[in-house]
């Protein structure tokens, strides 16, 4: 048999395949692939054997419509925006999102994009209404699909605008990073975004919306989905596309609507070259999902980046790491060295938060784009307050406030609510690193009520400087649910002021006391031998005089001052002459 018979052969072969599969799945409209709720996901799927039902002059009118068809149906039962991603191995796919049947009179074509990963984003959607979506291809060999994957969301935030404003508490935390040597390696080309959205294998609230995935750039931020419009000024199509452009130009502090990247985390923006090969520089970036739910956390690593416009140098070059929390929402930035590059663009860099629309950011004081700063060793956490938005299931309860207040005996929690419906319990944790919490007290709830309720809990223990406290709410099923997180910073080393120190006769004593407390005085000699003297003291400032010290011998004598319990509040020395 020639060449040309074997041909043949297999064209027959394939067109009787092809002819007895015209009734599979996904063929036209009337035996469309049903998507019946979100998200929707299918891999290895085909259109060798679906047939050419609709092409150019349909809906949508494009060449990449020429090839056999595969469809799917999906009618939503409310109106929440969705998200179309396809996954092919042929650069001449298309995808289209339609209102109707492609070849049906009055259909409209929403959205469509072509390409080995194509996606159309935040189409809106009308509950009851069907909409298609069709995956098809160019003219040409072959005529199908050979495989292809497709993904079906639902917007994060129901499609609306992250509704917190960035309501987060900063501190500094203890430098900890994770190893730079594990995880899944991103490869780049200069100034893009990554190829693929990246699972975080949990979902994260940031700022009120819930997210289960994340832009990477190369520039060192990621980027969280939204429908906002100009979420990247200056990027492809001004969005966040995946392999789109990623802007490196810095040209003003944050917050700003120009050029700043929107609803993002900003470990560092700055115009770092990862995909510069370089002996001098490893150019890695990695991330990784680590732990076990519910404390999972999701690690994105820039290690030894060269910067754009500086010689790659073991002295200057890029490392950091950002951790997301699973459960507790915290965001940490842990930056192992950032020296600024002041011959590219001054230096520019700015580690932060922003919000949806550039209005609002929370950068790390001294971190912004007019500051030239050096970083080395150290970590920052954003800690999320009680603004929830559309991430939890809402709450049987209607809080009012929680709040804390360092007092002389502890740490004073208060909290109130409007009503409660079916709550048996509240628990109150406790934390010194905002990440590793316990339970230390657990208080009866109200039941139901339409009422004012108020609570309070006093923790003796104040060892940390900031102490973390998380409000939990139980109801009668045994359903736990995390209500807010607040930290209560304490100055734990209070200086009291003696004077006149040496003295002769009397002493007075200057002393701010963070509430109203009965205290004793006790003044040690070096024997051992005390006298104690019982006196309250005001919230504020505090000025007595000691009276009683002239009878005392001379020699040097211990000052203590104690709350009710026995705790030291401040101490000093005084010499008596």
């Amino acid at each position: 048999m020639n060449v040309y018979s074997k041909i043949i052969a297999v064209w027959f072969t394939l067109s009787m395949s092809y002819q007895i599969s015209l009734s599979q799945t996904g063929t036209n409209c009337a035996s469309a692939h049903n998507i019946s709720s979100l998200p929707f996901s299918a891999a290895g799927l085909s259109s060798f054997a679906t047939g050419n039902s609709y092409s150019a002059p349909d809906a949508c009118a494009s060449p990449f419509m020429e090839g056999n068809d595969y469809l799917f149906s999906y009618t939503p039962s409310n109106n929440v925006p969705i998200d179309i991603y396809l996954d092919s191995d042929w650069p001449q796919t298309g995808i289209f999102f339609l209102d109707g049947c492609p070849d049906a009179a009055g259909t409209s074509c929403l959205g469509s994009a072509n390409g080995l990963d194509a996606y159309i984003n935040c189409m809106d959607v009308s509950a009851g209404t069907t909409y298609y979506i069709l995956v098809d291809c160019a003219a040409g060999f072959p005529f199908w699909l050979p495989s292809f994957g497709i993904n079906v969301e639902e917007v994060p935030g129901l499609g609306a605008a992250p509704p917190c404003n960035l309501d987060y508490t900063l501190s500094n935390i203890t430098y900890a990073p994770a190893s730079y040597f594990t995880g899944t390696e991103i490869t780049y080309d200069d100034d893009v975004f990554g190829r693929d959205w990246i699972e975080f294998g949990f979902n994260f609230c940031f700022d009120g919306s819930e997210y289960q995935k994340c832009l990477i750039s190369s520039n060192g931020y990621l980027t969280f989905k939204t429908c906002d419009a100009n979420q990247i000024p200056g990027g492809s199509g001004n969005n966040a596309d995946p392999y789109g452009f990623s802007p490196w130009q810095l040209t003003a502090n944050a917050p700003n609507t120009t050029n700043c990247p929107r609803n993002s985390i900003l470990l560092t923006w700055q115009d770092i070259a990862p995909d510069q090969a370089d002996p001098n520089a490893n150019n890695e970036v990695k991330y990784q999902t680590v732990g076990s739910s519910p404390n999972r956390i999701f690690i994105l690593k820039y290690n030894d980046i060269k910067l754009y416009g500086c010689a790659a140098s073991g002295a200057q070059n890029y490392s950091a790491q950002l951790m997301l929390y699973e459960s507790t929402n915290l965001i940490e930035f842990h930056t192992t060295q950032r020296v600024p590059c002041n011959s590219w663009l001054g230096g520019a860099g700015i580690m932060g938060i922003t919000n949806h629309d550039g209005t609002a950011a929370e950068i790390v004081p001294g971190h912004n784009y007019s500051d030239n700063w050096t970083e080395s060793s150290t970590a920052y956490r954003f800690t999320p307050g009680g603004c929830t938005g559309t991430c939890s299931i809402p709450l049987s309860i209607s809080l009012i406030n929680f709040t804390g207040e360092a007092i002389d005996n502890g740490n004073l929690l208060q909290w109130s609510t409007n009503s409660e419906e079916h709550n048996k319990e509240f628990f109150i944790e406790k934390s010194f690193d905002g990440s590793s919490f316990v339970k230390i007290a657990t208080i009866p709830g109200a039941g139901n009520s339409n009422q004012i309720n108020q609570y309070e809990v006093v923790d003796p223990e104040f060892k940390s400087p900031n102490t973390y406290y998380r409000l939990k709410q139980v109801n009668f099923e045994g359903i736990e649910r995390q209500i807010k997180t607040i930290v209560v910073a304490r100055n734990v080393d209070r200086k009291i002021k003696i004077y006149p120190n040496p003295t002769s006769t009397y002493f007075n004593v200057a002393i701010e006391m963070e509430s109203k407390a009965n205290c004793r005085i006790q003044i040690t000699n070096i024997l051992g031998v005390s006298t104690q003297y019982e006196k309250q003291l005001q919230k504020g400032s505090n000025e007595f005089r000691l009276n009683e010290f002239e009878q005392l011998a001379q020699g040097i004598y211990t000052v203590k001052i104690m709350n009710s319990k026995g705790e030291i509040i401040a101490i000093d020395k005084v010499v008596k002459k």
